[in-house]
């Protein structure tokens, strides 16, 4: 099932950067946030996200899964630093910490939302809470 699949948020970072006119920043948090939303929406989304996240052991014959987990954590922390540094270099504003400590921990706050959401889906809007979350967390800027 996981090799015939792209993941909402490996669909999402792949959209990203391609349009030099627009802001790399924003371009990563409407993508975050549209692939939070097609979780919370999409009925299939969300039971290949369960199956992936919480019902899936890595045994031997699983271990294809979880390297392809792993690569797409490392895609998704590559694209979110590159576009903290787009955003860094095209506003001339140096950014607070690394690239790749703020793209780890927004990874790990994305992850952490769904997660939590798998969980129990009606104790918290998904896709407000992101938007709340990154919102409060966005200000990496000097």
């Amino acid at each position: 099932m996981m090799e015939r699949i792209t993941l909402p948020m490996e669909e999402a970072l792949h959209r990203i950067g391609h349009d030099a006119a627009l802001d790399p920043l924003e371009e990563l948090l409407r993508a975050i946030l549209d692939a939070m939303q097609k979780i919370a929406s999409d009925e299939r989304t969300r039971r290949v996200f369960e199956v992936a996240t919480l019902k899936v052991e890595y045994v031997d014959e699983l271990l294809a899964v979880q390297t392809r987990q792993l690569r797409i954590q490392a895609d998704a922390v590559a694209h979110m630093q590159r576009s903290l540094r787009d955003a860094s270099a095209r506003q001339a504003v140096p950014l607070t910490i690394s690239p790749a400590a703020a793209s780890h921990g927004l990874h790990a706050l994305v992850v952490g939302l769904i997660h939590t959401w798998l969980l129990a889906p009606q104790a918290f809007d998904l896709v407000g809470v992101a938007e709340m979350a990154m919102g409060r967390i966005w200000p990496v800027w000097g």
